[in-house]
């Protein structure tokens, strides 16, 4: 917890304060304002209270964490996670959230995606892990004209591969498609790309200009496919064009992807850049934990925030990976519905924290729950927790 940079707290350690704004995005309490309405007394015991501090308490606390250790505490966590097996570590998708704000203060406007309007944001900016679908680092900014792709990109890629040693490519939409930022990435951090290409006239009627013959169809759909070398603005020799051709209501029509990836296949980079799309369903599954749900307009507050309920989402990916099959592709608030709705007594027993399901559970539940349990033992994780008087979790099922 030092890598937040708050000081040392007297009375609420700042352990407890982590704590309970972890569990209460995990139950679904998407706001801090929810805290005092809170009927769940169990999330104060799991982080060691009679009763949680107030709403109050914690807009403070958050106020204590700034952006540089909101983002400290991000790399720790995920430097701790990837060695728990979280990532896999060799590709990552990189896609902004645009969170809207409807409030008086005047900040910067972004074209909402969906709405096609401008509105007033806070960008989120994610880097996931792609086979995993787990999230990497967020890094979150005001909305501002100055906002560019390689300014923001290059040190975000640059933590990444800090936290993953072993980053081999990065998948992104055609907002990142800019010479000067996939130079960078090609050049000197010597990464491979993929991206969109624009499609301003000049690229299409290149794509017209390569012969018929020379595309093939697409395995698995009724595309053609075809690639050349191109060139690009501000990008240091020449890059590969992969051209798609398809017929959408009768007209011809073309789509391209940008690559320095000699070595894949043409099939294999775009599969990859249409597991773009897992960080989409990674913000859906996030309104869950209230990703959107901003605890003031400071962007401290939001990045600590931010910090929290993307370790909370890792947090729940570990539970699944000790779960074991079946539970893995569950959503966070299927997990929630499977695993803790279901009601139970927690009662301190000597060197034991015992938690007692009573009927009503599933079969499922209690069989999951009892190898979890096992495999922490066995492992050497089931440790005295010192927020709980130093006691290990026993779980039990009647």
């Amino acid at each position: 917890m030092c890598s937040l940079g708050v000081e040392k707290q007297k009375g609420i350690s700042i352990l407890q304060s982590v704590i309970s704004l972890v569990f209460l995005s995990i139950i679904g309490k998407k706001r801090v304002s929810k805290v005092d309405n809170l009927k769940d007394h169990g999330i104060a015991v799991v982080s060691g209270f009679s009763k949680l501090p107030s709403k109050s308490y914690f807009h403070e606390f958050l106020n204590k964490i700034t952006v540089s250790g909101a983002e400290n505490f991000e790399i720790t966590s995920a430097k701790a996670f990837n060695k728990f097996g979280l990532f896999k570590g060799k590709i990552v998708n990189l896609d902004a959230n645009i969170i809207s704000y409807f409030g008086d203060m005047k900040i910067g406007k972004t074209k909402h995606g969906t709405r096609n309007i401008s509105m007033r944001s806070i960008m989120a900016f994610v880097v996931q892990d792609q086979e995993t679908g787990n999230p990497v680092f967020v890094r979150v900014k005001y909305s501002r004209k100055g906002l560019k792709p390689k300014n923001l990109t290059v040190p975000m890629l640059e933590i990444t591969k800090d936290i993953l040693p072993n980053l081999e490519k990065v998948v992104f939409d055609k907002w990142f498609s800019v010479g000067s930022l996939l130079d960078h990435l090609d050049k000197t951090m010597n990464l491979k790309f993929v991206t969109l290409i624009k499609l301003h006239q000049n690229r299409i009627e290149e794509m017209k200009r390569i012969p018929k013959d020379e595309f093939k169809p697409l395995v698995g759909s009724d595309r053609q496919i075809a690639f050349k070398d191109t060139a690009l603005r501000n990008y240091t020799g020449d890059t590969k064009l992969i051209v798609v051709n398809f017929i959408d209501d009768g007209e011809e029509k073309y789509c391209g992807y940008l690559t320095n990836d000699y070595e894949s296949t043409e099939e294999r980079i775009i599969e990859e850049k249409s597991w773009r799309w897992r960080i989409e369903n990674y913000f859906k599954e996030c309104d869950f934990l209230g990703l959107d749900a901003l605890p003031s307009i400071e962007l401290n507050k939001i990045a600590a925030m931010m910090a929290i309920k993307t370790f909370s989402f890792c947090l729940v990916s570990c539970l699944k990976k000790d779960l074991g099959a079946g539970y893995e592709k569950m959503t966070i608030g299927s997990i929630f519905e499977e695993i803790f709705e279901f009601p139970a007594l927690v009662k301190g027993k000597g060197d034991r924290l015992v938690v007692t399901f009573y009927g009503n559970y599933k079969e499922r539940h209690k069989n999951a729950v009892m190898e979890m349990m096992q495999k922490i033992d066995e492992t050497g994780r089931n440790v005295p927790i010192p927020w709980l008087g130093n006691r290990k979790v026993e779980v039990r099922f009647k």
